[in-house]
């Protein structure tokens, strides 16, 4: 269960129900981007099998969303399924979800990940009434395009960050934070974690140039 009391994470004044449809939004968004792969899996190690769900990232991206001046966890994810409403309204939908994998869910977690993409290409678009959508997005098309394009950024930075290794301090204050594994998405990527040997600038090698 996560730490509700984390600033940063969700606002405090949220009841637990709001809470739980924030947090399934954005495990349904994760899971569309980065999907658990065991075919990969079986082929390339199971290092690579892991999703962005399994590394948290749905946290790190509310996380993100609320560090704004304006916290917009909230109003993202009624911003998506405002979207995913309007995809089933003109039937482009290709099918739902089966199974109830998020108890709170919303128009957009209900979504199969294919249809969540075709939701999401609608605000791409802007093909969709900007009126229906909550504030800050209401009429507000430059918002709309300009956090559309960052989610897809939210989901990977936080994926290929260390934020899933900073266990159970990933939710404190970015000063508080402490490594407490070595990051599976480093190991994917054979990264072997950053240099400590080279943090003073030592002059150049060359001391003269000649024409």
């Amino acid at each position: 269960m996560h730490n509700k009391q984390n600033k940063g994470y969700v606002e405090k004044e949220y009841d637990n129900d709001i809470i739980i449809y924030i947090e399934d939004t954005f495990k349904a968004l994760a899971d569309a981007i980065v999907p658990w792969t065991p075919t990969l899996g079986k082929i390339f190690g199971v290092i690579q099998s892991y999703g962005a769900q399994a590394l948290y990232t749905d946290e790190y991206t509310i996380y993100s969303l609320n560090y704004f001046e304006i916290p917009l966890a909230l109003p993202t994810a009624q911003m998506l399924d405002v979207a995913a409403s309007e995809l089933m309204n003109l039937s482009q939908n290709k099918q739902y979800q089966n199974d109830r994998i998020y108890p709170m869910e919303g128009s957009f977690a209900f979504l199969l990940p294919k249809d969540r993409f075709r939701a999401i290409t609608l605000l791409e678009d802007l093909n969709i009434n900007l009126t229906q959508l909550p504030m800050p997005y209401k009429n507000n098309p430059g918002l709309v395009l300009s956090m559309t394009s960052a989610l897809n950024r939210f989901v990977t930075m936080g994926y290929y960050s260390e934020w899933w290794a900073y266990g159970t301090t990933r939710l404190d204050s970015p000063n508080k934070r402490q490594l407490e594994a070595f990051p599976i998405s480093w190991e994917q990527v054979d990264y072997p974690g950053p240099s400590y040997g080279y943090k003073v600038f030592r002059g150049y090698l060359i001391n003269e140039f000649t024409d």
